[in-house]
């Protein structure tokens, strides 16, 4: 029989698996609870999730590269699925340019970061995600993150997707994307990982659209199959930072003392359940 760490002090990634969920979401769950406990003591205080994306270096592994300095930039954003590629002529609210810089692709290992733009983004969790009292302790990560809250999007953030571009005098060439899922990350492990490029379906950026037809939107759009020979790596990192609001939203129904109690209990029993390793813990 195998026994697993179920303590407080358990590895988080360890502990999301066995909950039944991934280390990402388990992370969200655990700041959904603490934001639920602010709220309801009246706090001003939210946390705020932190995507931290650095890219570090790009490397060419054809045979029959030749290389030379050139001035490459990345486009990224956030999104929850598979969409559009990303776009440096018409981008998206929630998308991130980086500076150009100037870099060496070569085949050969090298010290240090030879790239090293890097990119940040940011994201509220949502006030309604999670219900201020549930003394049953019957909710779980998996089933908060499947919620669809009032007027919001279904669920957080999942896909970290990013193209490359050379800058040329004409027009910037588009070195080939790719999109990084997030379940593996957590605020207390970092992915750093070389990715492959995909290609793309014109080295251009042009109008894609329908086979044979009119319209489209602007973009260079990944094509499936075999990657490039382009490689970027990433290092990618979560943190919750706490931020004042300027207006705390006032509670209402269940009396303040009431409420705290009704919370604590809850917090006793996850505490008990997670020693036990029974069911799902929020802390």
């Amino acid at each position: 029989m195998h026994s697993r760490d179920t303590s407080p002090w358990a590895d988080p990634a360890e502990a999301a698996i066995a909950e039944g969920t991934d280390p990402y979401s388990s992370c969200l769950f655990e700041h959904l609870a603490r934001n639920a406990l602010l709220r309801r003591l009246r706090l001003p205080h939210r946390f705020l999730a932190l995507v931290q994306v650095e890219l570090h270096d790009l490397k060419n592994l054809s045979p029959h590269f030749q290389a030379q300095p050139m001035d490459v930039f990345a486009v990224a954003r956030l999104q929850r699925g598979a969409s559009a590629p990303a776009s440096h002529k018409h981008p998206t609210l929630g998308s991130a340019v980086t500076d150009a810089h100037r870099v060496v692709p070569c085949a050969e290992a090298k010290a240090g970061r030879q790239w090293g733009g890097a990119t940040i983004f940011r994201y509220a969790l949502p006030e309604d995600a999670l219900p201020l009292i549930d003394v049953s302790g019957a909710l779980s990560a998996p089933a908060v993150m499947r919620r669809h809250p009032a007027g919001g999007a279904p669920g957080p953030p999942s896909v970290l997707q990013l193209a490359v571009f050379k800058k040329s005098l004409l027009s910037d060439d588009c070195l080939g994307g790719t999109e990084v899922p997030l379940h593996s990350l957590n605020a207390h492990t970092t992915l750093d990982e070389w990715y492959p490029l995909k290609h793309v379906k014109h080295k251009r950026w042009g109008k894609v659209g329908a086979e044979g037809g009119a319209g489209g939107t602007w973009g260079a759009g990944f094509t499936g199959g075999a990657g490039s020979s382009w490689f970027l790596n990433l290092r990618i990192t979560l943190r919750f930072v706490v931020m004042l609001v300027a207006e705390p939203p006032e509670e209402e129904g269940l009396d303040a003392e009431v409420a705290i109690a009704a919370d604590l209990h809850h917090m006793r029993h996850s505490a008990s359940a997670l020693m036990m390793g029974e069911g799902d813990s929020m802390f």
